[in-house]
Formats: structure tokens, C-alpha cells, sequence
């Protein structure tokens, strides 16, 4: 299992959050008040929370993987610079003059 999988399992968690947080909401959402009524801001209290907890773990999830991929990247890229820095410090021992 690389970096690469975790944070593409990190975004599908950050989209099946989001949208379970919406599901709960509209299932949450109180209905039509009957006639000379109306619902205060309490009645909305249980919806909104789903709601906006589903939206900050799923932007929580694709901020982890993003930092993943980031983090991922780096490791390459120094990686990379150690092997190409490794074959320029041999080649300097040698003293040739066909490095490059």
C-alpha cells in the first residue's frame, strides 16, 4: 500500500462525509410548521450541526491527503537529489573529467 492509495481513501472518506452530512441534514430538516405557526431556530439546530460536520471532517479528510501527496512528493524529489548527489560525490573522487 503506497501514499498514493491512503489519499485516494482519504478522498472518497472526504466525499461519502460530505454527502452523509447532507443526507442528515435534508432528513433532518424540519417540515412545513402548520398554519399560524412557525419553527424557531432550534428546530434547525440538528440539521445544521450534521451538516456542518459532515462538510469539516470531509474538508479534514482532503486536506490529510492532500498533505499526503505533498509529503509523498518531497520524499521522491529528495530522493532523487541523494542519488544524484551520491554520483557526483564518486565522480569527484575519481577526478575524471567525463562528469557530468
Amino acid at each position: 500500500m503506497s501514499i498514493p492509495f491512503f489519499a485516494g481513501v482519504l478522498n472518497v472518506a472526504g466525499i461519502l462525509q460530505i454527502g452523509g452530512g447532507i443526507i442528515l441534514c435534508l432528513q433532518l430538516w424540519p417540515g412545513h410548521a402548520e398554519a399560524g405557526y412557525r419553527w424557531l431556530a432550534l428546530a434547525y439546530t440538528p440539521a445544521l450541526t450534521w451538516l456542518f460536520a459532515g462538510l469539516l471532517s470531509g474538508l479534514f479528510s482532503f486536506a490529510a491527503g492532500a498533505v499526503l501527496t505533498y509529503l509523498n512528493g518531497i520524499h521522491k524529489n529528495t530522493l532523487m537529489l541523494e542519488s544524484r548527489l551520491s554520483d557526483i560525490a564518486s565522480c569527484l573522487k575519481r577526478s575524471s573529467d567525463a562528469c557530468q
